[in-house]
């Protein structure tokens, strides 16, 4: 008679146990779809379905004739800019000098000029900068228009490409950007400022982007390789940023898909274009000309 107690509190205590195992265990069992659902989402993937819309129009004229129009009948675009002039100077490096971005974008030049182009009409430079010593580093331009010999105040100036690692994680955390994926993403970002990045380099279309990769001489668009990769290095780091001149990539586009449409995504901008990467042996990415930029560590602007 004097065991029953002691029995009635074991199986009491047996039973709390079962108790808080099963509500442990609903707990993960509820919790199991959140858990899945982040890790599908963070998990990093494949862009290639991510859609674009290039909004790309037909050219009324044709690329070498590109200008700037300083008459009374200059276009819309060319009157937006003609309306920002606010004086000349007789260098490109005193426009450049002169230049001090908004405080909002702590725009800070880390580089000399890394490349550039030019023409009697307009004047585009490429620096690496940051947008504060903690922020990522990219190349970033200044562009100015000419009269008579002389460059206008600098009418755009900000970040052309932002860089972390392009072939990991391309600023979007849950997608992982293979070599090809990371080649179309510049280009379908290019496409916004095609003619004003063209414009100094006698209206060629003009594409770039930026590798880590040495071999981006066997990068193929439209099986052809780049026309040149300059070579530099910033913050200890060596990046090759692979430049395109005169291969029209707009065209090619308008006349094969409709890029301007919503289901136009980066997969198919690589099949259209072509874009891949052609064995080492290759003989003509042994013929792509490789420079160097020179390094330049400069005060904050």
């Amino acid at each position: 008679m004097r065991r029953r107690p002691q029995q009635k509190l074991n199986m009491t205590q047996s039973d709390t146990r079962l108790f808080w195992r099963v509500v442990i265990l609903a707990g993960v069992l509820s919790c199991l779809p959140f858990v899945l659902t982040a890790i599908w989402y963070y998990y990093p993937k494949s862009p290639r379905d991510v859609r674009l819309s290039l909004f790309m129009e037909q050219s009324s004229g044709s690329p070498d004739k590109v200008s700037i129009n300083t008459s009374a009948s200059a276009s819309t675009g060319e009157q937006f800019y003609l309306s920002q002039i606010t004086t000349y100077y007789p260098s490109f490096q005193q426009a450049v000098d002169a230049f001090h971005p908004s405080a909002g974008i702590r725009l800070r030049r880390i580089s000399g000029k890394v490349f550039q182009f030019e023409n009697d009409d307009a004047a585009t430079a490429y620096y690496w900068c940051d947008n504060g010593k903690a922020g990522p580093i990219g190349l970033c331009s200044v562009f100015t228009v000419k009269k008579n010999c002389n460059y206008s105040n600098v009418l755009e100036g900000g970040f052309t490409f932002t860089v972390t690692d392009p072939e990991k994680s391309f600023m979007i955390g849950r997608y992982r950007f293979t070599p090809e994926e990371t080649v179309a993403n510049y280009l379908s970002d290019e496409f916004l400022v095609l003619d004003r990045q063209s414009l100094p380099n006698d209206g060629r279309p003009t594409f770039f982007g930026i590798s880590t990769d040495p071999t981006i001489n066997n990068l193929r668009i439209l099986d052809e390789p780049p026309t040149r990769i300059v070579k530099s290095r910033v913050r200890g780091k060596t990046y090759y940023v692979w430049i395109y001149e005169g291969l029209d990539l707009k065209q090619g586009l308008l006349d094969s898909i409709d890029a301007n449409s919503g289901s136009f995504t980066l997969g198919r901008l690589i099949d259209a274009l072509g874009i891949h990467f052609a064995s080492s042996g290759d003989k003509r990415s042994q013929e792509v000309p490789i420079v160097n930029a020179p390094y330049l560590q400069r005060k904050s602007r």
